[in-house]
């Protein structure tokens, strides 16, 4: 198709195809953010076309059609059809239980959303009456309430608000995009009233501190050798959980692991080191589960707090520092920001380049021994 007429701010723009018989004229718009071609029933004959240009009579007809068909979109927008009666908590409460049958846990997110905004609005609250000031509200709820965690009263850091804010501005926009509101209040919130970004922290463990644990029994082998296997392979609980034997490869010199992501999606390969090796279970019958019985997440977290106490581990010690201590310990061995990535899972470097700063950690301090060692 070649483009006739329209563009710039234009919402429609007429488009034409050549047939055997003449050139038929297209609208093309996008609806709800999605590109739509629809025909306009015009066809101009061969005999009536000079070349590759349209007569006045005709150009001047086609414009006519452009502009009512702008003005038809501008009046449908004006007089959507919305439900009046559905409520904020409800729709969210909807769009949890489809992530959740997308992909099991995905709704979790949505969950600490409905919570914080049971502190804030009236469960009844309709989703047609949220606008720029009812989000402006909520900005300043999150910015002074504190953890749902029972045991802490601890604020919520500023990247835990921005992310439960942008969970809600997200939700709305897909409200908006499905004619269920009139317009997107979230665009009417300007940067300077968001949530600033703070620097992510990474908590992991030294090398250190890893050999301590090694140094350190506990009474659950199947926990501690789930926690030390994902030190040496930066695999997820929820990987290891469901790793099976039928997931690692052994040929002559490789032994790695093939598996798709529970989080993502994505298929990862990880070759094991031999340390990863020595926490694999011994058994003559490699069939099912690798780590079997391997209790919850949160159980598992508990026991590795009290094991990580007697070890002198100074970081509380969770599953997940277990990942970041393995992507730390590569880019500290020297492994390049794109295969640490690779071996990550990583969709995106930018999720990766967090652990950039330790290879400038570790560039700082060896220039710094080389200051000791010339001061000695």
């Amino acid at each position: 198709m070649k483009l006739l007429m329209g563009g710039g701010r234009d919402t429609v723009k007429l488009y034409v195809r050549s047939l055997k018989t003449g050139k038929s004229v297209y609208y093309v718009y996008y609806k709800n953010g999605k590109r739509t071609k629809e025909c306009t029933g015009v066809i101009i004959p061969n005999n009536e076309i000079r070349g590759k240009v349209f007569d006045k009579k005709h150009r001047s007809y086609l414009q006519e059609l452009l502009v009512k068909k702008i003005k038809g979109l501008q009046s449908m927008v004006q007089h959507r059809v919305i439900d009046i009666d559905k409520s904020l908590m409800q729709y969210i409460e909807e769009l949890r239980i489809m992530k959740e049958a997308e992909r099991p846990n995905t709704g979790r997110p949505y969950v600490a959303l409905l919570s914080h905004l049971k502190e804030y609005c009236s469960p009844s609250y309709p989703l047609v009456k949220v606008d720029k000031f009812f989000l402006l509200g909520f900005i300043k709820h999150l910015s002074k309430t504190t953890s749902l965690k029972r045991k802490t009263s601890k604020p919520l850091s500023n990247n835990t608000q921005k992310k439960i804010y942008a969970l809600l501005a997200s939700a709305i926009k897909k409200a908006y995009q499905s004619d269920l509101i009139a317009t997107n209040p979230t665009t009417k919130i300007s940067p300077s009233e968001h949530f600033k970004k703070e620097p992510r922290v990474i908590k992991r463990l030294t090398r250190e501190e890893v050999k301590n644990l090694q140094k350190t029994d506990l009474n659950n082998l199947v926990v501690r050798r789930a926690y030390l296997f994902s030190c040496f392979t930066g695999l997820r609980f929820s990987d290891i959980k469901k790793l099976c034997w039928s997931d690692i490869r052994i040929s002559e010199n490789v032994c790695e692991i093939v598996i798709k992501q529970q989080k993502t999606g994505g298929e990862i390969i990880v070759p094991l080191c031999e340390e990863a090796l020595k926490q694999l279970p011994k058994s003559k019958v490699k069939k099912g589960y690798v780590f079997k019985r391997l209790p919850t997440n949160t159980a598992v977290n508990a026991i590795l707090k009290k094991w990580g106490e007697r070890a002198g581990v100074k970081e509380k010690v969770t599953f997940h520092t277990a990942r970041h201590t393995y992507a730390t310990m590569l880019v500290t061995a020297g492994v390049d920001i794109k295969r640490v990535q690779e071996l990550m899972g990583h969709a995106s470097i930018q999720a990766t380049m967090v652990y950039a700063h330790v290879e400038a950690e570790a560039k700082r301090e060896a220039i710094t021994q080389l200051n000791n060692f010339f001061k000695n």
